[in-house]
């Protein structure tokens, strides 16, 4: 019996001391805690910004030219598709061609001057000099002459335009005065109660007699009443063509043309009802048109002052232009006379140089202008419409064609943090949801300048357009888009991983002497793994982290 009150003890014993062993394992042993290494060393990173997109339908677009010209060719179609780069019109550039010819023979004059000057002069250079003065003076009195008889022409292409509408404008006025009449006629024949047609014939009526006549509606008018002039745009028209300065003449449209919508508004206020007999029918129809008319007529004289201004303002440029270019070559011709007759100076060599630079820059200019004359299509799209037809008056500030482009692009939110890093065209890596495995490339087109308030933060969007198969891509699609910009090579650098932050500052944990040791450090640019360390670390450091 002893034996087995033993053997119990022991049982209990080695079980107590299994037990105890097993609890500290479990919850009161502390394991060592594991740590990372990293080496930081030297190699190329490419700094990437990862977004959210979706794809979306790519919308229609507008192209312009820079400066006024006359369209002098169209290459293309409405409706048709058209590649990159393919011509779509194209202005004529026949003074911007003689100018860049002058400027060129200005070059080479200036080229052999220099050339001369360091040569030096003889009798005969002096006397060609001499004649190539007269010349020069001569060709900029004709240039001179040929400014003046450009602005003639302006003027009076200008006066003349202001004459066609001046003549527009009494006729018109009458129109709007007569339209009047038999919408009055009208009125007191089935207008005249208080219901809501009657309301509102009277109310559009009186605003179009206040602008017309400058009066308001007393009642049934009378040959002295409509004899006389109230200060209403009939009277601005009727001064106009008393006193027809193009100030007056260009208010006198102004006022009218608001005039005659306010008739055509209390025209279109008469609802046609069988209770209006077959004769006001006709007459309602009639004046509607007719001052419909007068409106396009007024409108189209309006057009019209403005296209002959851009048009003088366009020949009077290209004439002064002409007469810079005389002046130019005028003084080039003395300046080289003087120096032949001064003999060449060192600082009058430089200068000759130095106005061989200048032209050589102006024809830079010119180029670059003949270039612009021109529009292309800056992508693969479709002509949607073309605005202007051929020998038309191209102006700026005014659509020459729309464009469409194909398929689709992706839209896509940058924090602020994040945008300053992206730029136009940067190369983009596209992942669709929808279609797994599969990437697409892309481009950053556009970056749109107002900013996007999301959950109190500020955000930009930018454009993406794919360069590369889409038949699969489907409008509505999200996409994580991986934005290339930066690219540094032979950058010190480290796993992100192991950079931790305290009061806006960047540390990392290093081995020194086998203890781990703080170090403070700046860091460039990242690609999402590793990060760029500016200072703070050098090649082959041991960077260590914590992998609990």
């Amino acid at each position: 019996m002893r034996k087995v009150h033993y053997y119990l003890a022991f049982i209990i014993i080695v079980g107590s001391a299994i037990t105890g062993y097993w609890t500290w394992q479990r919850y009161i042993k502390k394991e060592a805690p594991k740590i990372l290494q990293f080496t930081a060393e030297e190699g190329d990173l490419q700094e990437m910004v990862r977004v959210r997109g979706e794809v979306v339908a790519q919308k229609e677009f507008d192209l312009t030219f820079p400066f006024a010209g006359t369209v002098e060719k169209i290459f293309v179609r409405e409706g048709e598709n058209v590649k990159a780069s393919a011509p779509l019109l194209q202005l004529d550039i026949q003074n911007l061609k003689l100018e860049e010819n002058s400027l060129r023979i200005v070059l080479e004059q200036r080229r052999a001057s220099l050339n001369k000057l360091i040569a030096g002069a003889t009798r005969e250079d002096l006397r060609v000099s001499e004649t190539k003065v007269a010349s020069a003076d001569q060709s900029l009195q004709d240039a001179r002459t040929n400014l003046e008889n450009v602005r003639a022409k302006a003027g009076v292409d200008l006066q003349n335009v202001y004459g066609d509408a001046r003549t527009a404008l009494q006729r018109s006025a009458n129109a709007g005065k007569n339209a009047l009449l038999v919408l009055t006629d009208i009125q007191y024949a089935h207008f005249l109660d208080s219901s809501s047609d009657g309301i509102n014939i009277a109310s559009a009526k009186a605003m179009a007699v206040l602008a017309l006549l400058g009066a308001s509606d007393a009642g049934r008018w009378n040959t002295q009443f409509l004899g006389n002039l109230n200060g209403g745009a009939f009277e601005i028209v009727q001064n106009a063509q008393d006193n027809p300065t193009q100030a007056n003449i260009g208010r006198a449209i102004d006022n009218l043309l608001d005039a005659l919508k306010k008739v055509k508004t209390a025209l279109d206020a008469v609802l046609v009802t069988s209770d209006l007999t077959a004769t006001e029918r006709t007459n309602l129809q009639t004046e509607k048109s007719s001052v419909t008319a007068e409106v396009n007529t007024i409108t189209n004289k309006q057009q019209a002052i403005a296209a002959q201004k851009a048009l003088n303002q366009n020949n009077i440029a290209s004439a002064q232009t002409q007469v810079n270019n005389a002046q130019n070559a005028l003084a080039l011709v003395r300046d080289e006379l003087a120096l032949k007759r001064t003999g060449s100076r060192a600082e009058d060599i430089e200068i000759a140089r130095a106005q061989i630079r200048e032209t050589e820059n102006q024809v830079a200019i010119v180029q670059e202008k003949i270039s612009k004359a021109a529009l292309n299509a800056p992508l693969d799209a479709k002509v949607v419409k073309i605005w202007l037809e051929r020998k038309e008056l191209a102006l700026p500030e005014k659509s020459a064609i729309s464009l469409s482009t194909l398929g689709q692009k992706i839209q896509a939110d940058v924090s602020e943090l994040d945008i300053s890093k992206i730029r136009e065209n940067n190369e983009v890596a596209i992942q669709l949801d929808a279609l797994p495995g599969q990437e697409f490339k892309g481009r950053v087109i556009s970056i749109e300048p107002r900013e996007i308030i999301k959950e109190g933060d500020k955000y930009y969007r930018i454009n993406v357009y794919f360069e590369d198969g889409t038949q699969l891509v489907r409008s509505g699609m999200n996409a994580d888009l991986t934005i290339l910009t930066s690219f540094k090579q032979g950058v010190l650098k480290i796993p992100e991983l192991t950079i931790y932050e305290r009061d806006g500052k960047k540390f990392v944990r290093v081995f020194s002497n086998n203890q781990p040791l703080e170090v403070e450090i700046k860091t460039g640019v990242s690609d999402g793994n590793n990060i760029e360390v500016v200072s703070g670390l050098r090649e082959g450091q041991i960077v260590i982290v914590s992998a609990d």
